[in-house]
């Protein structure tokens, strides 16, 4: 199982050019996890989500293969 998730995190790490953004939204978003800040999380997840849709949708528009 845990082979399986760690294939899955590496294809999603490779999905993004700029890692370190990625990992600083990550890191916003456990902090207000740990504050219990649901209103945080209201604002931070959509846009989180959002930034990692946008990603995906310019790899496509440039013709680069999503699957790996």
């Amino acid at each position: 199982m845990i082979a399986v998730f760690l294939t899955r995190l590496r294809w999603l790490f490779g999905q993004h050019d700029d890692l370190l953004l990625m990992a600083e939204e990550h890191r916003i978003i456990l902090e207000a996890l740990a504050a219990r800040d649901a209103e945080a999380l209201r604002r931070i997840i959509p846009a989180h989500l959002a930034s990692g849709q946008s990603a995906a949708e310019r790899r496509l528009a440039d013709g680069s293969d999503l699957l790996v």
